[in-house]
Parts: C-alpha cells; sequence; structure tokens
C-alpha cells in the first residue's frame, strides 16, 4: 500500500512528544481505515493527544505550520492536521480514548495508529452522534468506513474482542455484521 510521503511525515511528526510511541498518539482516522483495508481519499489527519500535552505540542511546530486553536496546516503541503483531544466526548455516547491504550505501533510506517477495536468504536461513535444530531446524509461516511472495515478484517475481529467495546457500540456493529453477512449468502 502507498502513502504519500507528506501523509507518512506529518504521521512521524509528533511521535518524540512526551515519551515516543507512547503518547501523543497520532490518530488519522483517514490513513487508519486504509492501513486497515478500507481504500479512500485523506484530506487531513486527526492526531489525538493529551489535552495537558497540547501546548507542548503547539510550540514544537516547526514554522512550515499556521496554527490554529485545535489544527495547524503544513504550509508545504496544505494538508490539514486536526488534534483531538482524549477525554472530549464532542457529544458522542464515549469520549475520546487516552492515546496510550489503544495505541498500535505500525513498524512499515514508523508511526502511531487506533488499534482496529479502537476505530471501530470510535468510527461508530461518530456516526451515531452524527446521525442523532445532523441526519444520515451527513454521516454516511463514517458507516461506509466502518462496513469496508468489517469486511476486509472479519479474521481479526473476535466476539471476545467485540465483546470489549461499548455496549451501544457493539449492537451497532452487530447489526452491521450481521447485514454484512446476509448479503454475503445471497
Amino acid at each position: 500500500m502507498q502513502y504519500k510521503p507528506h501523509e507518512k511525515g506529518i504521521a512521524n511528526e509528533w511521535l518524540d512528544i512526551d515519551g515516543a510511541r507512547t503518547n501523543p498518539l497520532p490518530h488519522h482516522r483517514r490513513l487508519i481505515v486504509i492501513r486497515n483495508g478500507a481504500v479512500r481519499t485523506t484530506q487531513d489527519v486527526d492526531v489525538l493527544v493529551r489535552k495537558e500535552n497540547w501546548s507542548e505540542i503547539r510550540k514544537s511546530l516547526s514554522e512550515d505550520f499556521t496554527v490554529d486553536v485545535d489544527s495547524a496546516v503544513d504550509e508545504d503541503t496544505d494538508v490539514r492536521v486536526d488534534f483531538l483531544f482524549a477525554g472530549d466526548d464532542r457529544d458522542m455516547i464515549l469520549p475520546l480514548p487516552e492515546p496510550a491504550p489503544v495505541l498500535e505501533f505500525d513498524d512499515s510506517l514508523q508511526a502511531n495508529f487506533l488499534s482496529l477495536p479502537a476505530i471501530l468504536e470510535l468510527k461508530t461513535a461518530v456516526y451515531l452522534q452524527k446521525k442523532r444530531d445532523e441526519g444520515i446524509e451527513i454521516a454516511a461516511k463514517d458507516p461506509a468506513d466502518v462496513v469496508e472495515l468489517l469486511i476486509n478484517n472479519q479474521e481479526r475481529l473476535s466476539a471476545e474482542l467485540l465483546e470489549e467495546l461499548h455496549p451501544t457500540i457493539r449492537r451497532e456493529l452487530g447489526r452491521i455484521q450481521r447485514k454484512i453477512s446476509g448479503r454475503s449468502r445471497r
């Protein structure tokens, strides 16, 4: 799988802050879904960090970045980086996770990503929140990602693994899994 050099560079930008490979966790929802088999185009990068590290992260960004309240734009590549803060609930059924427990290091990309269960949980929570507040038309991209992730990772997803997820998320993923299974039997 090919990644644009600037996407990989951004993924590595914050690895050495507050302990390499543990915190903060680069959280690139779109790169994560690509990494786990759901092909799509991405135009920005989401990075999950601890709020208390935000000031240090802001200071560490080079002059190549234009920094805003909770985002930055790489002026060389015009890639927007949105910083998501652990613990924020964003009006979802669960807060954004602490980075370290959901961390998965990818040797080939030399970057941290959310684990597959964590991205399924987060994408499903975002979908449910958007569907409730803005309607299915606005939320449509998130369940499409979830479906692709489930289809492309069936061998990696056990019932025990899914049992650890938030009950509402688990029910929604079960509903989607049943639809996927029903479709494949036709």
